[in-house]
């Protein structure tokens, strides 16, 4: 469990990659505006430890948690309810790929047999739900990615 000022946990945290084991038995708990720096030689793993914490690689072993909640099996770009839930009350999820959410297309279904991802980017929940707005139009598209870059580096 948790305490409230707790923000990211990594516990006993691993990843072995063939037969080397680059990273075993990490720990790191980081609390609400803590910065903590990750040192040690060349190979040491502190990339690996990075690319675990941010979804890059899944441990072979252990868990991260961010806000009490296992990000363990998630990819770092996808968005789900619990996402969405921790988000302003007027956010709203803009997407332009239905083809790619989920398996009711040909294009889908090929992703699924080959990489066994059933949901893509958005889980089916934040897709269907009331706060999901979809963009038809290519032209459309670029300038609200403009826009959104523009305000997020703002």
């Amino acid at each position: 469990m948790s305490d409230m000022n707790e923000i990211l946990q990594a516990e006993n945290v691993s990843e072995v990659f063939g037969g080397l084991k680059a990273v075993s038995d990490f720990n790191l708990r980081l609390e609400r505006g803590e910065l903590v720096g990750l040192i040690g030689p060349n190979g040491a793993g502190k990339t690996t430890v990075f690319n675990m914490l941010t979804g890059v690689y899944q441990p072979t072993s252990g868990n991260i948690s961010f806000e009490g909640e296992s990000i363990v099996g998630l990819k770092p770009y996808q968005v789900t309810a619990d996402v969405m839930a921790k988000a302003a009350p007027d956010a709203i999820f803009m997407h332009c790929l239905p083809s790619f959410h989920d398996r009711h297309t040909t294009i889908g279904e090929d992703i699924y047999e080959k990489f066994g991802l059933a949901e893509m980017e958005v889980t089916n929940e934040v897709f269907e739900g009331p706060r999901s707005r979809v963009f038809d139009e290519a032209e459309n598209r670029m300038h609200t990615i403009k826009a959104v870059m523009y305000a997020t580096l703002k």
